[in-house]
């Protein structure tokens, strides 16, 4: 759910974003809020399991019209390097990736929280009841190997700003 969380937000970052497809993406996160902690406090709950499959597959949508972006290069590695999981990978860098690319994208995210009903704010302190830690100390040998291979990779070209080996930088640290 938090990787199709990433797909969807990535869908209104991409510079191939299209508001034809804001309607699934605005769906496809509220979906995500309002059933990720109910079927995670009862894996039975089948409506829930239901709704967030549903996101995932309004992310699948999203992502094969817009590609990704510096969350998920910032991702891969983290998985290969440290085995966290894909979307928890993509979750950890989940705020600081808004906040960099808030500014390019304003017009998307305040429409997005309109449509959820809450602020930016308020999006990220449900984020933060989530608790999604890596529980890793990333060393600055991973951040100096880690930063030109994430600027090279493919998705970067879908930023919807230059993103900087400093942002990379800062992204990764604070993590730590």
């Amino acid at each position: 759910a938090v990787d199709a969380l990433s797909h969807l937000l990535e869908g209104l970052y991409s510079n191939k974003r299209a508001p034809l497809i804001y309607p699934l993406i605005f769906q496809g996160i509220r979906l995500i809020l309002d059933n990720l902690k109910p079927a995670l406090s009862d894996p039975t709950d089948r409506a829930a399991r239901e709704a967030l499959s549903r996101a995932s597959l309004y992310g699948g949508v999203a992502i094969s019209h817009t590609s990704t972006t510096l969350q998920h290069s910032i991702g891969y590695p983290l998985t290969s390097v440290y085995g966290i999981p894909h979307g928890l990978a993509n979750g950890i860098v989940l705020r600081q990736v808004m906040d960099l690319y808030y500014p390019a994208v304003k017009t998307e995210l305040n429409s997005l929280f309109d449509h959820l009903k809450t602020s930016r704010d308020g999006f990220y302190d449900w984020l933060d009841s989530l608790g999604l830690q890596a529980g890793i100390k990333v060393p600055e040998e991973f951040i100096a190997a880690k930063t030109a291979e994430i600027l090279a990779s493919r998705n970067m070209a879908n930023n919807p700003l230059e993103v900087k080996a400093e942002d990379i930088a800062s992204i990764l640290r604070g993590l730590s």
